[in-house]
């Protein structure tokens, strides 16, 4: 259940490939983790980041500020960013929404008029 909770680059792991919908339509794609921030007064990074491949060619670079995240229970929501074209186009504000279920953890950037999600199930 480790990598459901956190995207944190592991050794030996290059990519991770989820459960995916863009625009609220499956497609199959593949998971990059990025850079972390500088870390916050806690110790965590201030912000975590990753990219998005699908299956289609299209790729979305996304940023969330791990600073700014409100915890509700199962829940959490954060400001984050999605910039679009592999990370070359312009980022544009979103909203992240993680939610931890009994079998897996969704999580969901919406801004922008793209809404990507992805989920891992156990």
């Amino acid at each position: 259940m480790l990598i459901a909770l956190t995207l944190t680059p592991i050794p030996g792991w290059g990519q991770i490939s989820p459960n995916c919908q863009l625009n609220g339509r499956p497609l199959a794609c593949a998971i990059t983790p990025g850079p972390e921030g500088p870390p916050a007064a806690n110790g965590l990074p201030t912000t975590s980041s990753l990219t998005v491949m699908y299956a289609d060619g299209q790729a979305f670079r996304l940023v969330k500020q791990e600073a700014r995240c409100q915890l509700r229970g199962p829940r959490s929501e954060c400001p984050a960013t999605i910039t679009p074209r592999n990370g070359f186009g312009s980022a544009v504000a979103a909203t992240y929404r993680g939610l931890a279920y009994e079998g897996g953890y969704r999580h969901e950037y919406n801004g922008g008029g793209i809404r990507i999600v992805y989920f891992f199930v156990d």
